[in-house]
């Protein structure tokens, strides 16, 4: 049973990780793109991207099947 004022700390986490999701993708695609240039490459197959949540870090890990891989660290929330 949580207190009733873990739900507004709770929330307000939840509010910064839903803000800054659309730049973690951002960032992805960005890097993902400019991976695939530099390989000479223009498609992906089998890609795997993982999101984890930490109290002041949001981290995402892209994996393609040809061992391209991206990470993406995100460290303003509060």
């Amino acid at each position: 049973m949580m207190r009733a004022g873990c739900w507004s700390t709770l929330r307000q986490c939840w509010w910064c990780v839903l803000q800054s999701l659309p730049f973690v993708e951002y960032e992805l695609h960005k890097q993902l793109v400019n991976k695939l240039k530099i390989k000479g490459m223009n498609s992906l197959f089998r890609l795997k991207i993982q999101i984890s949540v930490g109290v002041t870090q949001l981290v995402a890990v892209a994996v393609s099947q040809h061992s391209l891989a991206v990470v993406v660290t995100v460290s303003t929330l509060s």
